[in-house]
């Protein structure tokens, strides 16, 4: 891009009370006996949801209390191939596939998740993942979402974007106790409270400019290589 050092990476920042206030006190209350695993937004290739599909078609039947939700926009007429590939997959009674949701919506849909998935080829900044992670949710997502601070904050665990890899790790995250993704949860909640959060975004861009200014150190966060 022609971008010449030092670079500095400040990330978006999150509002926390919508997703804070509306959690359950049972994290896995909700309208139907299966826990849910899911995903919300574009309905695009790039989001890697057909090899999310074919990792839950290979362990579904291990873990038959859960349930994939699948939600938000079609794009680019996307959606016809996935539920094709549910349909030869047989996940028809373990794959739901709704709309775009927003606002209250949203929230709920969130409060009544118990694993956050987000399996893209590529992701500039994924605000849904941070709302995901305010609402107490683990998390699986792909080494290309653009998050990698999950895994040392115990927050969720990083997969490859392909179907393998993703079928061993969402193993790997089912086969855990209620309590330990619980815990995963609050992990996630507390890395967006600390790194994310608007006060903690607006830190940055004051140590930044004090930086430039040269009142301040070089902040951790700009890079010179």
């Amino acid at each position: 891009m022609g971008l010449k050092n030092p670079i500095a990476i400040i990330p978006n920042g999150i509002s926390l009370g919508p997703f804070e206030k509306a959690r359950c006190s049972d994290p896995f209350q909700k309208r139907t006996d299966k826990k849910t695993i899911l995903f919300i937004g574009r309905i695009h290739p790039i989001k890697g949801l057909k090899h999310l599909l074919i990792a839950w078609a290979r362990i579904k039947n291990q873990f038959s209390g859960w349930e994939l939700v699948i939600a938000g926009p079609d794009d680019d007429n996307h959606l016809l191939e996935l539920q094709q590939v549910a349909r030869d997959n047989q996940l028809e009674d373990s794959v739901i596939f709704r709309q775009s949701v927003y606002g209250k919506e949203k929230e709920e849909l969130l409060h009544s998740a118990a694993l956050f998935v987000l399996p893209s080829f590529s992701e500039g900044f994924s605000m849904v993942l941070l709302e995901a992670m305010a609402s107490r949710l683990p998390v699986v997502i792909s080494s290309s979402a653009g998050c990698p601070e999950v895994v040392p904050a115990r927050a969720g665990l990083l997969a490859e974007p392909n179907a393998n890899s993703f079928e061993q790790v969402l193993a790997e995250v089912l086969a855990m106790t209620d309590e330990d993704r619980l815990q995963m949860g609050l992990n996630a909640s507390a890395l967006v409270k600390e790194r994310f959060q608007w006060d903690a975004v607006a830190a940055q861009v004051i140590n930044l400019y004090g930086w430039l200014q040269g009142t301040e150190e070089q902040p951790d966060f700009v890079h010179n290589d």
